[in-house]
């Protein structure tokens, strides 16, 4: 039973739906949802004891924080997960999920402890924020789509994502952090995706796909600017000056339209044939050098 004290007196809520409410699960407590719960708008929540999510919705229409001991677990494949303002997870706070449930994001991610999302879900960012790599993150599994508004994922380490990444019309995602980035799957560009930090390697093991919009790479170097998976383009800004095309899966270059690529340098590791489909018109040039 939710009380106004912590020492489990005072009258109990009369809704989830108060604006500026802030509601706590406190360090030895345990929950399992047997229902769908949703804290409304501007209704925030702090866990510091566990929340098992259990197959059921659950939204979060203010900030949430997993502070330090506090767990939020889904291991359920039913409901959605969503987030609307900041989910910020503290040291020693964990969200773990091995589920195929969805998660959406409206608020961002601050990660400082442990984010372990091993399950299939998709995640949605449907809104202008930022994912705040402050601690390395276990796994980020799962179809990975921005929708609308920016993604800046910034902080000090790495970040993988397993599953595809797809940058919808109208959005943008912007690279950031100084540990490196790797998408698994294939990355989809109708709106914009942008890398403006060169300290660390870039690499798309699937197949980049631009079919309008912009893919900027120009500030990573040959060597921190990886494509293993092959490259398709059908319209847009393509701007990758350096990059390197490697040893494993597809080698092909695509363009289904005519590509202005002007290159810098372009490294090819390993043995094989590296192939070129491309439409009348096509451009290959700029300075420096294939190899």
């Amino acid at each position: 039973n939710w009380t106004a004290n912590p020492n489990g007196t005072g009258a109990s809520p009369s809704n989830f739906t108060t604006a500026t409410d802030t509601f706590f699960i406190q360090a030895t407590h345990n929950y399992t949802q047997t229902a769908a719960w949703v804290l409304g708008a501007d209704v925030h929540l702090q866990i510091s004891g566990t929340i098992n999510v259990a197959g059921f919705s659950f939204t979060i229409g203010g900030t949430s924080v997993i502070r330090n001991g506090g767990r939020l677990t889904d291991n359920n494949t039913a409901g959605t997960n969503t987030f609307t303002g900041m989910l910020t997870i503290q040291t020693g706070g964990s969200l773990n999920t091995a589920s195929a449930s969805p998660f959406v994001f409206s608020g961002g991610i601050s990660n400082s402890g442990t984010l372990n999302k091993s399950g299939t879900g998709a995640v949605t960012f449907n809104a202008t924020q930022t994912f705040s790599l402050n601690a390395p993150v276990t796994s980020f599994s799962g179809d990975i789509a921005v929708t609308s508004g920016t993604l800046t994922i910034n902080g000090n380490n790495p970040l993988t994502i397993t599953g595809n990444l797809t940058s919808n019309s109208g959005s943008s995602i912007l690279i950031s952090n100084t540990g490196s980035f790797t998408v698994s799957g294939t990355t989809t560009i109708s709106g914009s995706l942008t890398d403006n930090n060169n300290s660390s390697v870039t690499t798309f093991t699937g197949l980049v796909t631009l079919t309008s919009g912009t893919l900027d790479l120009s500030v990573l170097s040959t060597a921190n600017c990886v494509m293993n998976g092959g490259i398709t383009y059908t319209a847009g800004t393509f701007n990758v000056p350096n990059v390197t095309i490697g040893t494993a899966g597809n080698r092909t270059v695509t363009a289904t339209s005519a590509i202005n690529w002007l290159a810098q340098n372009i490294a090819f590791t390993g043995a094989g044939t590296i192939t070129f489909t491309c439409a009348g018109g096509t451009t290959l040039g700029g300075t420096g050098n294939i190899s």
